[in-house]
């Protein structure tokens, strides 16, 4: 069972809606006028134009773990990650952002066996990948 601080969270995130509360945060970004945004689609969709988003009226919503993105949301899909945190026994990332992680929609399966994760029974190395173009897997 999830502790409610995740289910009011995702609640958050599916709804795009605000929500802060302990190291947890849901915030909605006017893409546009975000320097993070300007990051996130350099980093992790470099065949999107900037431009299409202005005409669009970009907005995410982006879901965090002490400050870190694990989560973004978009017209265009939902992508997560371990938000880069590799916690000192060498796992993929911390059980926590697991947690979090496993409440997002389209996330059917994410466990950790001998440090590793695997999402929806491929192994991941927490790097951001679309929900929903997976099997992608540099293990592979």
């Amino acid at each position: 069972m999830s502790r409610q601080i995740t289910i009011d969270a995702i609640r958050a995130f599916n709804g795009n809606r605000e929500f802060k509360r302990g190291n947890t945060e849901v915030k909605i970004i006017d893409g546009v006028e975000s320097e993070e945004f300007v990051v996130w689609v350099a980093d992790y969709c470099p065949e999107t134009s900037l431009v299409d988003l202005l005409l669009e009226g970009y907005e995410q919503t982006v879901l965090l773990l002490h400050g870190n993105t694990i989560a973004v949301k978009d017209s265009k899909g939902t992508w997560i990650s371990s938000g880069g945190y590799v916690p000192k026994n060498g796992a993929t990332g911390s059980i926590t952002t697991m947690n979090r992680l496993k409440a997002v929609t389209g996330v059917h399966s994410l466990i950790q066996r001998d440090k590793l994760w695997r999402l929806n029974g491929v192994l991941w190395n927490g790097e951001p990948v679309k929900i929903g173009e997976w099997p992608y897997n540099e293990y592979q």
